[in-house]
């Protein structure tokens, strides 16, 4: 998702997704799927197993992970709905899996799960619970400004406020915490975060995750007024949507700021 929320909130895939040619689409994915498997011989989820059998599986796996994911943030946006037939549904989901499952491969490559960043010469040593929870915040807080600042001032973020109902802004905002959670304590990327916290409040899984959403939805009202997409003076409702909308991004971005910090 790292690597692949700005094209989820790009309204020019999911035109493509709808209209393109079937076969050339098609042809996308059969090209995915080979660089899938060149992955997954690099540097794959299982590195314990060594063949081609191996890669091909792994790279079935990157890809229908991707649809999954592409599936729970573009029905949690709105995009997925009875306005569109089975096949463009299925094209928006299927072209988003080509920079997702590339993702996913590209992640084991970038973050190298269990390599040696987790034995650093630091890496036995916590400091004190709140200069933990000032790392946290910065890290959070610049992640989510990076992730965040290509998506802001689109055109993107209006058009999926106007189209949401309270169902999707539950959807949307469960999608940002699980997200936030799993990229920093279930994935196996920092090993700092697993085992017990010996930090405070903020340095448990469940309240880090929140106040770091939290910390993802100042960056995110920050971008949405600097750009000019909001303004204090708004409809609480609209800026609320906005914000939850982009929380998404900028609730991953921040997970991987702590992630690599």
């Amino acid at each position: 998702m790292l690597f692949g929320i700005p094209l989820l909130f790009t309204m020019e895939m999911w035109w493509i997704g709808e209209s393109m040619q079937r076969a050339a689409l098609l042809g996308f994915l059969a090209v995915v799927f080979l660089v899938n498997v060149a992955l997954a011989r690099l540097s794959g989820f299982r590195r314990e197993q060594d063949t081609l059998a191996s890669d091909i599986g792994q790279a079935i796996e990157a890809m229908a992970i991707a649809a999954l994911l592409s599936l729970a943030v573009l029905a949690a946006l709105g995009r997925l709905g009875s306005r569109a037939g089975i096949e463009a549904t299925l094209g928006e989901i299927a072209v988003q899996v080509i920079p997702l499952s590339l993702g996913a491969m590209v992640a084991n490559l970038v973050f190298a799960p269990g390599s040696d960043r987790a034995h650093g010469d630091d890496g036995d040593e916590l400091g004190s619970p709140v200069s933990e929870l000032l790392n946290d915040v910065g890290a959070t807080f610049a992640g989510a400004i990076f992730i965040g600042f290509a998506i802001a001032p689109t055109e993107e973020i209006p058009m999926l406020a106007a189209g949401l109902d309270i169902w999707n802004l539950l959807a949307v905002l469960a999608l940002s915490l699980l997200a936030g959670y799993l990229i920093v304590f279930a994935s196996g990327f920092d090993p700092s975060h697993h085992g017990p916290h010996h930090g405070g409040l903020f340095q448990r899984p469940l309240s880090e995750t929140i106040l770091a959403y939290v910390v993802s939805l100042i960056a995110a009202l920050v971008m949405l007024i600097g750009f000019g997409q909001l303004s204090l003076d708004d409809p609480a409702l609209s800026i609320v949507t906005k914000l939850l909308i982009l929380g998404v991004p900028a609730s991953i971005g921040g997970a991987a700021g702590r992630v690599v910090v």
